[in-house]
């Protein structure tokens, strides 16, 4: 798969399992951009059946990827520390019209949880909201 190839391809995920509402694509393809510049993926690293399942590439520069993306998002603040209002609005925003509130917070309960450092944060916590997603949806 050549480079151009898997930026799309994380470029689709990332979309699904962090795109809060369509206006907020805009925002999500300008980070992933600047945030493509400095972690450099390796197109090896990357296979896109695992990425749609939720099942990330234990890769360094996905994981940076990740958290650069997410600090545009106010997913994580500047220290790399999860923010679960915006988390919440995410999951809410993520899951089908209907969606018991509970259901959306046990969903944030599990997700959203520090991890040892700001970069695995980033990696857990966006693979857990996309199979939460999955999920959802019941696929």
């Amino acid at each position: 798969m050549q480079l151009p190839s898997v930026i799309l391809c994380v470029l689709i995920v990332v979309t699904i399992a962090l795109a809060q509402v369509p206006q907020d694509f805009g925002q999500l393809l300008r980070a992933h951009t600047q945030c493509q510049s400095t972690a450099r993926i390796s197109p090896t690293a990357i296979n896109i059946n695992e990425l749609s399942s939720g099942n990330f590439p234990n890769d360094p520069a996905f994981k940076r990827h990740l958290l650069c993306i997410n600090k545009a998002l106010g997913i994580q603040d500047t220290n790399g520390n999860l923010q679960i209002n915006a988390i919440t609005r995410l999951a809410t925003a993520m899951a089908p019209p209907g969606t018991n509130r509970n259901t959306i917070q046990e969903v944030v309960n599990r997700c959203a949880v520090q991890r040892r450092d700001e970069e695995e944060t980033a990696y857990q916590t966006d693979s857990c909201l996309l199979q939460a997603r999955r999920l959802y949806s019941g696929k």
